[in-house]
């Protein structure tokens, strides 16, 4: 009963769809996706991916880099969660290369990943070192980073370049 009455959705409850991105915010994140920072470059080709892949966060986060062809990036995504007969599989997927802003999204990706030293993970995006340092991390750990964090940063570097969090 208790089950029931958690997964009860209210009759006065009114779906609405979230906005879609808009474009400049697309731009400023490709923008940013070139910064100096690697904290910043690395958050921002993340949502890229996932955006230009038609990912779910945790699919990316749980993928590793494999192949980057003349127009597109093509990842793999490790299994996860189990199944009654079984594990579910592992999925391909595809990312255009270039960006909105001609920006050669598949080489930053790639350079991303060897500068962070997980190229041989199966996750995008490792967690910053030493813990609680954010985007001011001087190295990684070998681990991900967790999906809080990610949007916690994320609200963070979106904040510093004056973009308020409900334009997003």
């Amino acid at each position: 009963a208790w089950l029931r009455d958690v997964a009860a959705v209210s009759a006065h409850h009114i779906e609405k769809q979230i906005a879609p991105l808009r474009l400049p915010m697309w731009a400023v994140l490709q923008i940013l996706s070139e910064n100096q920072n690697l904290v910043v470059r690395g958050l921002c080709l993340f949502w890229l991916l996932v955006l230009g892949g038609v990912l779910r966060p945790g699919h990316l986060q749980r993928s590793r880099l494999v192949k980057l062809w003349t127009k597109s990036l093509e990842g793999l995504c490790a299994a996860n969660k189990t199944r009654t007969d079984g594990k579910r599989r592992a999925f391909g997927w595809r990312a255009p290369r270039f960006s909105i802003l001609n920006t050669d999204l598949g080489a930053l990706a790639y350079e991303f990943r060897a500068r962070a030293g997980s190229i041989s993970a199966n996750y995008f995006l490792p967690d910053t070192a030493p813990s609680g340092s954010g985007l001011a991390a001087l190295s990684w750990q070998d681990k991900p980073m967790g999906q809080g964090k990610i949007k916690k940063l994320t609200d963070k570097i979106m904040m510093a370049v004056g973009i308020p969090l409900d334009n997003i």
